[in-house]
């Protein structure tokens, strides 16, 4: 099936600085490049990648937003983890590396004391994330871009976690450069959806400039100009391919699967606004007004999404 035919037969209804913290230990002089120990079969797969997002752009976009539309929280943490810089040159490699690493986290988080009652931690303790695989040629080389969601109170002790477990991979002190957590408010307002927005529009960057679908009007559409890719100075990055399985991941609770389950739930089938074709309201934040509504028993609350 060519790229055209699944952005617009709508298969998916089927449519389209926080101060760092390191952990405590004994810093060494450090390489640019670090070796990683932990040995991850080196098979190259049959399909190599443009490295360039497709339908992936979409797939992701609505996992963002029913996130959203569900808990009233979107992902409040952004990270950034660099293969090179650990010492990783096999694109398989350091994309096992990523689920592994998700699982990690997972853990972490329900290993976490529920001391704190400024959050609901049953809730904000499940590991839900969206990432990429991105492979640049002249600056940063393969790494992942990977949105999730950490409690503010554990905010500090999770980034010292993260760098901790990808020297457990390498088997040194990782550079500063390896592994980047930055944070943002996401609960609940518009304004915080629109931080979530950023991050989102900097992960699809890779969108292909000629991929496009058709709004609701029937008007051709490049998805460059509805997906708004942040680019800098509005240059696009130089993408190189990516020699692995996929480039793009979605927690199970957001997939397809997950979507129908809460729909039955609820009663309400949950139809992204870019599977719907309203591709100018992809970023207006709605689903907080629809999850506000739907908190208060307010009927046809769906109708605000």
């Amino acid at each position: 099936m060519t790229f055209d035919d699944r952005m617009t037969s709508l298969p998916e209804r089927e449519t389209w600085n926080e101060e760092r913290v390191t952990p405590a230990k004994v810093w060494l002089p450090l390489p640019v490049v670090l070796p990683c120990r932990m040995k991850v079969r080196q098979y190259i797969d049959g399909r190599v990648h443009s490295g360039e997002l497709l339908d992936e752009a979409r797939k992701l976009y609505n996992a963002m937003s029913f996130k959203v539309l569900r808990d009233g929280w979107g992902f409040n943490t952004f990270i950034t983890v660099t293969a090179k810089y650990l010492g990783l040159t096999s694109h398989a490699e350091f994309a096992a590396l990523i689920p592994v690493m998700n699982k990690a986290v997972a853990g972490w988080l329900k290993a976490r004391p529920k001391r704190s009652a400024r959050f609901r931690m049953t809730e904000e303790a499940n590991h839900s994330y969206i990432f990429v695989l991105e492979r640049s040629g002249y600056t940063h080389g393969l790494h992942v871009h990977l949105l999730c969601s950490i409690p503010a109170a554990l905010r500090k002790e999770f980034r010292a976690f993260l760098v901790d477990w990808w020297e457990e991979q390498a088997g040194l002190a990782v550079p500063t450069n390896a592994v980047d957590v930055q944070y943002s408010d996401s609960w609940g307002r518009p304004e915080h959806y629109s931080n979530q927005a950023w991050k989102f529009r900097y992960m699809v960057k890779t969108v292909r400039e000629d991929a496009y679908a058709f709004d609701n009007e029937g008007r051709k559409r490049l998805a460059v100009e509805f997906m708004k890719p942040w680019l800098p100075h509005g240059e696009r990055p130089d993408i190189l391919p990516v020699r692995t399985r996929q480039v793009y991941g979605i927690s199970r609770d957001l997939d397809r699967k997950a979507r129908q389950k809460w729909g039955e739930e609820v009663g309400w089938t949950f139809v992204s606004k870019f599977d719907q074709r309203r591709l100018d309201e992809l970023y207006s934040g709605s689903e907080v007004a629809a999850w506000h509504a739907r908190v208060i028993d307010e009927p046809d609350w769906w109708q605000l999404y």
